[in-house]
């Protein structure tokens, strides 16, 4: 058995051989130096190569019998073609191969007893995600007849970008509407004008793959922008920062996100689902130097 080098959950999965590798990341950029290197790696249109590579001895030595890739975002994490590539070179027998590639709620919860079906324990795949949706179905119970709340999940602080595939999913299971989410579709470059002019009640920044530490930081320097300001959740403290590396997996987690997001959007009714380690309230610094920098402020919990 491996994982990538991205596998952290449960944390029993770090004991296991890590087959792929990335870039190495550098703490010290700020996310709009991250978002230029990533643009001039990716360029839109062009054929580019991966920065993941998955180790063919490592593969080799594992022999799996199901080897589980993704097709979602090739900039995030290794795609389904250099999986398929390498095991066809490497191995003496052609795994079973699944791409996860659900972009909405619903397909995240079909996938999962997909993958379980696969591994020969569906049952409990089964029983896995009815339990998944009986936490859905008590989060809209709790919110009853509750307004729904004009939210902007923000993928990545600057340049912006709003969330995309099953993130406006969780926006309504959550009790909101994400202002330019839709389901199914891709997170896509916002103008600040944009930004601006959303009226968004509640702002969750959300930056793919950075923990909550960093997400805290970016959020707090992001605060201090005068697009930001004009929006009515952050005159009315309504601004958070959420574990990007979180939110940005499919998987069995997803529920967790909810409950996290619908604490921030109703907290009188779903307020005892703020765990600090994904959500957290964040109020402007005087300076968005520590952010910048990667420093850490105060966080506030929820």
């Amino acid at each position: 058995m491996g994982v990538s080098h991205q596998c952290d959950y449960p944390p029993a999965v770090r004991r296991k051989p890590v087959l792929t590798s990335g870039r190495p990341r550098d703490d010290t950029l700020s996310s709009a130096q991250v978002d230029a290197l990533v643009g001039a790696a990716h360029p839109e249109g062009a054929e580019h190569s991966s920065p993941f590579r998955l180790d063919p001895e490592g593969l080799r030595a594992a022999a799996p019998d199901l080897v589980l890739t993704q097709e979602l975002c090739e900039v995030c994490a290794l795609g389904s073609g250099g999986v398929f590539e390498v095991a066809a070179k490497v191995l003496p027998r052609q795994p079973q191969i699944i791409s996860l590639r659900a972009p909405t709620l619903e397909g995240v919860l079909e996938e999962i007893v997909q993958v379980g079906a696969a591994a020969g324990v569906e049952r409990r795949a089964r029983r896995l995600v009815a339990a998944m949706r009986g936490r859905l179905e008590r989060i809209a119970q709790r919110i009853g007849d509750a307004p729904r709340r004009r939210v902007l999940m923000m993928e990545w602080p600057d340049p912006p970008w709003c969330a995309g595939h099953w993130m406006a999913d969780v926006a309504r299971a959550a009790g909101g509407e994400d202002v330019f989410a839709r389901p199914g579709q891709r997170s896509r470059r916002l103008s600040w004008d944009e930004v601006a002019a959303s009226g968004a009640e509640v702002v969750a920044l959300m930056p793919c793959s950075y923990g909550i530490e960093r997400s805290v930081a970016e959020a707090s320097a992001l605060a201090l922008r005068r697009e930001m300001r004009r929006l009515p959740a952050l005159q009315q403290g309504r601004f958070y920062a959420m574990d990007g590396a979180v939110t940005s997996r499919h998987g069995v987690r997803v529920v967790e996100v909810v409950e996290a997001l619908a604490s921030a959007l109703h907290p009188e009714r779903c307020g005892e689902w703020a765990a600090p380690t994904i959500i957290q309230r964040v109020t402007a610094l005087p300076s968005a130097s520590p952010a910048i920098r990667g420093g850490t402020p105060p966080p506030t919990p929820v």
